[in-house]
């Protein structure tokens, strides 16, 4: 499992060592037990759930209440991810209201279609961030995500994955990187469905985890 079931707290103990690589992974290995996702790894496959929009809803509302109660519970904050807008735009104009540098990860989901998955830049920043028991190691160099920060991006992406499977839908991670410009998941004027759940912070908000799926292999209800 990714997060913990157990009622173990988290203890980062941050000012003991200022090295972000050790810490992340410190921290990290009290509240996750399987191996981060690579882009090389194909996750478990299981038989596969057909989607229609009415399902696909209801599994997006799910997930925010999991990853909710997940983030609350191992990293002792207030997090929300429960809120969620959608619509049905072209690829090409939805893509502009991306950041250009966020966590992407394009997944095949099997008897579908691939779709891409986008956790904001700031939402990873502020989980490190608590993670580290600092504000965060943040710099100008490129590239513009510290390790720390891809380091807990593919945790999370993880986690979200782990729903998914949960649920017996066959998925698999085919790459992940910062950079927008380096996917080419649809066409230009590919038709998807742009779900984005508001992820908050103590009822602040914080930024957006995005799923861009091709409407064209989604059931009519």
């Amino acid at each position: 499992m990714l997060f913990s079931d157990s009622n173990k707290d988290l203890e980062l103990h941050a000012h003991q060592d200022s090295d972000p690589r050790k810490m992340v992974s410190n921290g990290l290995d009290s509240i996750l037990d399987v191996p981060s996702v690579s882009s090389t790894t194909a996750v478990k496959s299981f038989p596969n759930t057909f989607l229609d929009m009415l399902n696909l809803m209801k599994l997006v509302r799910g997930l925010g209440l999991y990853v909710s109660d997940s983030i609350s519970f191992d990293f002792r904050i207030d997090f929300s991810m429960l809120d969620m807008e959608q619509k049905e735009v072209a690829w090409k104009d939805f893509s502009k209201e991306l950041p250009t540098v966020s966590y992407y990860s394009e997944v095949d989901w099997r008897g579908a279609a691939p779709f891409l998955l986008g956790i904001d830049e700031a939402v990873i920043h502020a989980l490190t961030g608590r993670l580290l028991g600092t504000a965060g190691y943040k710099t100008d160099d490129i590239p513009k995500m510290t390790f720390a920060e891809k380091f807990v991006g593919e945790e999370l992406v993880q986690l979200i994955l782990k729903y998914f499977l949960d649920l017996k839908h066959d998925l698999a991670c085919v790459k992940t990187d910062p950079e927008l410009s380096y996917f080419h998941t649809f066409y230009p004027d590919d038709s998807v469905l742009a779900v984005q759940l508001k992820c908050n912070i103590n009822q602040e908000f914080i930024g957006n985890v995005t799923m861009c799926l091709s409407k064209s292999v989604l059931q009519q209800s």
